[in-house]
């Protein structure tokens, strides 16, 4: 995934240029960007996704706002194999265990940050959530 690679030890290691744009996205959102807004200035500035594709989606610039990874944290079973025959691969809702490493590998974002980043993708969820009520009522 973008800002690390893995180290000869099998752990991830940051690659500094992408580690760059890691923070880049959240300070951005930290400033006000929604996720359109960095996706379409990460593609205006030619960087290229974690798949080295050169346009940007809102939905990759959320999951990266998202991934705890980035503050060097894993969460391990957070998806599984259904069906060994079909190897069909399915989003872990509960169904198995799941296990959360804190500090399990350098943090390209500091805890706190990412924290914060959270909280504002929380509470702007709650305003979208509930302007779509008051939306409906009118």
């Amino acid at each position: 995934f973008l800002g690390y690679k893995k180290g000869k030890d099998g752990y991830p290691e940051i690659v500094e240029e992408e580690a760059n744009t890691i923070r880049k996205i959240y300070q951005l959102f930290l400033n006000g960007a929604g996720y359109q807004e960095i996706a379409k200035r990460l593609t205006d500035e030619g960087v290229l996704t974690p798949s080295r594709r050169t346009v940007w989606g809102a939905s990759v610039v959320k999951s990266i706002l998202t991934n705890e990874k980035y503050k060097g944290c894993a969460t391990l079973g957070k998806t599984f194999v259904e069906n060994y025959l079909t190897k069909k691969v399915k989003k872990n809702c509960g169904e198995r265990k799941q296990w959360y490493i804190d500090d399990s590998h350098d943090a390209i974002i500091p805890p706190e940050t990412f924290d914060k980043v959270q909280e504002i993708i929380r509470e702007r969820s709650k305003s979208r959530k509930s302007s779509k009520k008051s939306n409906k009522k009118t």
